[in-house]
């Protein structure tokens, strides 16, 4: 049995990887810098935090997972208003692929609508022409007993 985390994340790669043009550029894991992985356009997909909380009934209980997005995209020159509206695109692509995930497995019981945050992180960028924001897709889920 794959674990519920799991499962969500795997759901989320899948939906970003249907984005156009991303089906290779979604990479499971953190980088340790921007030049690793796929060059730009480039969603890492990881493991935030996953908190457990009672859940609805006495015995049950519910997590609330955080997947960490590093999102960094090419503008179509160098020009700031090129990469602006470049990641105004990949972050509008990337919230609505979140909303749309639906958890299938029948162990996994989503209890809200998935949320998806993002911050541009300008002081982070180290090449000419690169936008990168950093963001949070939010499940809060209960699962059947083990």
């Amino acid at each position: 049995m794959s674990s519920p985390e799991k499962i969500i994340r795997d759901a989320v790669v899948t939906a970003l990887q249907a984005i156009t043009g991303m089906s290779s550029k979604v990479v499971k894991g953190r980088p340790v810098t921007l030049t690793e992985g796929p060059s730009p356009p480039v969603i890492w997909v990881a493991l935030g935090s996953a908190q457990d909380t009672h859940g609805p009934d006495l015995t049950s209980y519910q997590t609330t997972l955080q997947l960490d997005l590093v999102i960094a995209v090419a503008g179509t020159s160098s020009a700031p208003t090129d990469r602006e509206d470049a990641l105004f695109d990949l972050l509008t692509s990337v919230r609505d692929a979140i909303r749309g995930i639906d958890i299938d497995p029948a162990d996994v019981v989503l209890l809200a609508a998935p949320l998806c945050s993002t911050t541009v992180a300008p002081e982070e960028v180290d090449g000419p022409g690169i936008a990168l924001a950093v963001g949070v897709a939010q499940f809060v889920y209960v699962r059947g007993a083990p």
